[in-house]
């Protein structure tokens, strides 16, 4: 049996999805997955999803263990097993194993889940920094990214990132259950009106999500049609108290319901009238996938990733930090008809199918073993 060992530093967002999606049909009992992950209620879910894949999981003691503290588990998992390949997602979990990854039999590679930023590189700091992220990614066997932007974004912020190790497997998701999925009566549930719009936002809070320009455009909303829109949050972590500290300031709060964490999504995106990815950046846009995939309207943002996703769909598309064109757009995307994001729920559901992606990560894991 082939023990391949998933090093996953932030199980969490889109990586969680992201493993979720990839792993919970893997259906290849020949392979043993050893999960490295913080004590995070996320990984419980995670858990649940994968129930049926042949996986063994390890933690740290901490929910949020420092670098050194992650690297030692790190360490001593590997020195208990004998893998055949190392999967490290993430930048973090990357460098956790890197320095090992020359003396040892097992392959490996490193999935980027994020951008890069110059701000993260400035100044004399900033570009030694660059060569030490450039020396530890060049140890692994593949280089991997989720888009074309991702891995474009890669080249450009660390150019001595060896080219020849670097490969697009494009992301997906399981279109099939958010075409399928029964709408859960969202209004009824959080007692709002039928007649009042509802938007849906679904992302962790964090600044590259964009929630503040949402905050702006509603409250511009709400200026000029009163009790007309509303916003259903889906998120968890990052600075969830401190949004809705800033909401309560600015009076705001009454105009977004915060709902509890759930493990399946598409009956919720299909209870919004519309969905907001106000992003600042984005690697892929899982969530644009989901959304397109159950024919709900769409406003995106023009960055990276998410702009890759969008090309040739029916999404409302607007510049980042930008509160008055998502002002604009969800009104559009209010009076518009929602023929076009259903009609096209068809194609999504082919475009964005998972199996596509898994089956590549299949291809690509027998390549690095067998070889």
């Amino acid at each position: 049996m082939n023990k391949i060992f998933m090093v996953v530093r932030w199980p969490v967002g889109g990586i969680r999805t992201f493993i979720n999606y990839v792993y919970s049909q893997w259906g290849d009992p020949s392979l043993e997955l050893h999960f490295l992950t913080p004590n995070l209620p996320e990984v419980d879910a995670l858990k649940i999803q994968l129930k049926h894949v042949n996986c063994v999981w390890h933690s740290t003691k901490a929910g949020d263990p420092d670098f050194k503290e992650f690297l030692i588990a790190a360490q001593k998992i590997i020195n208990a097993n004998d893998f055949q390949l190392i999967h490290a997602h993430g930048f973090t979990s990357a460098f956790s194993v890197a320095l090992r990854l020359p003396f040892l039999r097992a392959k490996a590679i490193f999935t980027s889940h994020d951008v890069l930023n110059a701000s993260q590189f400035s100044g004399v700091a900033g570009k030694i920094k660059k060569v030490i992220f450039a020396f530890l990614l060049n140890r692994f066997n593949v280089i991997h990214s989720v888009s074309h932007a991702a891995q474009k974004n890669l080249l450009e912020m660390l150019p001595l990132v060896s080219r020849e190790k670097t490969r697009v497997i494009l992301n997906g998701v399981d279109t099939e259950r958010f075409f399928s999925a029964e709408p859960f009566a969202l209004k009824h549930a959080l007692n709002i009106a039928q007649e009042v719009r509802l938007i849906g936002f679904f992302g962790r809070f964090m600044s590259q999500k964009g929630f503040k320009y949402l905050v702006d455009s509603v409250a511009m909303l709400e200026s000029r049609y009163p009790g007309r829109f509303r916003v259903v949050c889906f998120g968890s972590g990052g600075f969830i108290r401190e949004e809705k500290a800033a909401l309560k300031e600015r009076g705001l709060l009454g105009l977004f319901y915060f709902h509890d964490f759930v493990v399946d999504t598409a009956p919720y995106v299909k209870g919004c009238d519309m969905v907001a990815m106000p992003s600042l950046w984005e690697a892929c846009g899982l969530v644009a996938m989901e959304v397109l995939s159950a024919g709900i309207p769409l406003i995106a943002t023009n960055c990276g990733g998410l702009a890759e996703v969008c090309k040739n769909t029916p999404a409302l598309m607007i510049p980042t930090a930008n509160s008055e064109q998502l002002t604009n757009a969800i009104l559009s995307a209010n009076e518009a008809s929602t023929k076009d994001f259903s009609d096209f729920a068809l194609i999504a559901k082919d475009r964005f199918n998972i199996k596509s992606t898994t089956s590549s990560f299949r291809t690509l894991y027998s390549e690095l073993i067998d070889n």
